[in-house]
């Protein structure tokens, strides 16, 4: 995570998703009131989405169209879904965070014999699977771009290759700062662990500035 290509990568990455941003906001010109929150709540979760997987989920595009919707007949329809993807998956997380409230509050009598509030937990558990599915099939896609990538051709840098090179014959960091017992690879159930974590942070932290 503190190597120099990573760190490098990452401001890379951050300038790109920067000069996107600014050129929307150009698009939709001076008379257009911003809502910087909700800019920067995109900007934040597309930021890490990048750094953490290396994949673009096109938070501040699907942001954009729907202040916009008169540029998506433009689109193709690729194009399209994937800005509904975005939006679903955006969304998908929000609603997990919020949901893990709920299940504090709420004992397992509640949530499975009050007819209301039972409906509520079943649409909060469906969404729950829908995230934890996208997860696992990034994953599983970008281990299996791993296996069948050479040796001796670089991968990209983001986290989620750190976490499933670290420890392998395709770790790039040749000191070791752990103890013995923990220089192993790390486990698919570990880095989804991670992922999800830094997904949620990055996602649901920024989408609170509103209330401070």
């Amino acid at each position: 995570m503190m190597t120099p290509s990573f760190i490098h990568q990452s401001f890379e990455w951050t300038n790109e998703l920067c000069e996107e941003m600014e050129f929307y906001w150009n698009d939709l010109g001076e008379n257009k009131e911003l809502d910087l929150i909700k800019w920067m709540s995109r900007f934040t979760n597309e930021t890490i989405f990048k750094i953490s997987t290396g994949i673009k989920n096109n938070a501040l595009a699907s942001y954009y169209n729907a202040l916009a919707p008169e540029n998506i007949d433009s689109l193709s329809e690729r194009e399209k879904e994937r800005i509904e993807e975005s939006e679903n998956f955006i969304n998908s997380i929000l609603t997990y965070t919020g949901g893990i409230v709920s299940f504090m509050i709420c004992n397992k009598f509640v949530r499975h014999y009050i007819p209301y509030i039972r409906k509520h937990f079943n649409i909060l558990l469906k969404n729950k699977d829908y995230f934890f599915d996208r997860i696992h099939n990034i994953i599983k896609v970008r281990r299996i771009e791993i296996e069948n990538t050479p040796l001796d051709r670089p991968l990209r840098h983001d986290m989620l290759t750190s976490f499933m090179t670290a420890n392998t014959p395709r770790d790039i960091n040749a000191v070791k700062h752990a103890d013995s017992d923990l220089l192993r690879p790390m486990t698919d159930k570990e880095i989804f662990g991670n992922i999800l974590d830094t997904m949620r942070g990055g996602t649901d932290t920024v989408s609170k500035f509103k209330f401070y």
